[in-house]
């Protein structure tokens, strides 16, 4: 029986790390995607808002990661 305990504690000691690098990389992907549409919407002097730019940058970095 101690080999089965073994495994359990292995399998959500495993699950821990793994969920919190997934959402390391969600927030990373967040935070990457508002910044780029601050930067679109500065480069354009401001004629293109944040909510535009935030759009946009998402359209191109889903493109760009296919």
């Amino acid at each position: 029986m101690p080999v089965l305990n073994i495994r359990i504690r292995s399998y959500y000691g495993a699950s821990v790390p793994s969920a919190l690098a997934v959402m390391g990389g969600i927030g990373f992907t967040i935070l990457n995607s508002i910044i780029g549409g601050q930067a679109i919407s500065g480069l354009t002097n401001g004629h293109l808002s944040w909510t535009y730019g935030y759009i946009h940058h998402c359209i191109i970095y889903r493109f760009l990661t296919c």
